[in-house]
């Protein structure tokens, strides 16, 4: 893929742009839909004939990242991830963050939270609260650098704990702090796991 084109996304957002302040034509939503859709698709065969799974490419598709290079760079990265031992974990552990984060009332607000380690009641919870502190800052640079491979490989040290996180810790319990707390922890795992790709989309046998 060649550095800098855009994506799909992007591209035809402003060339639907540029065409109606030449011509005066108002574009319709259902016509940018449909648009989006017919070049998504061919961009989606052209990675199929590659061997990409049809599901890598939705996961990092989703993102709509803004150049053509760093898609390419997101799919190679996580069609690796997806081969290693330790995706299958992950891979769970972003789907149940996210859907039990998506139940909650406000759940974009979560996102935002800080998560309160004193209100912390199990070893689980802390575990997993110290392995996210001590990766966060160095993952964060690397997704950043698009260094996508090293990063998810930066990943793969959450994966015990949090196997073990969702074996020991009920998060929907009545005391309300401590159950919007063990929320924003999982909107934390959900947001970190899912930077580079979506990995709710992803399907591990």
């Amino acid at each position: 893929m060649e550095s800098g084109v855009e994506t799909s996304h992007h591209f035809i957002e402003q060339c639907i742009s540029v065409l109606e302040k030449s011509s005066a034509i108002n574009i319709s939503d259902d016509v940018r839909s449909d648009v989006r859709i017919f070049f998504t698709e061919r961009l989606r065969h052209f990675y199929i004939n590659q061997g990409v799974a049809h599901d890598v490419f939705n996961a990092a598709d989703i993102l709509a990242v803004s150049t053509l290079s760093d898609l390419d760079d997101r799919i190679q990265a996580t069609e690796d991830f997806k081969q290693q031992d330790y995706a299958k974990s992950l891979i769970e552990a972003n789907k149940r963050a996210t859907n039990i984060v998506a139940k909650a009332e406000s759940p974009q607000a979560l996102y935002d939270q800080t998560v309160n380690a004193s209100l912390f009641e199990s070893q689980q919870e802390s575990d997993l609260y110290e392995k996210i502190k001590s990766i966060e800052s160095e993952f964060e640079q690397l997704v950043t650098a698009k260094k996508y491979s090293e990063a998810y490989h930066l990943l793969s040290t959450l994966a015990q704990p949090l196997d073990v996180y969702f074996e020991q810790v009920m998060v929907n319990v009545d005391d309300d702090k401590i159950r919007m707390n063990r929320l924003s922890q999982l909107a934390q795992v959900s947001r970190l796991t899912g930077s580079i790709a979506d990995l709710s989309q992803l399907v591990k046998g």
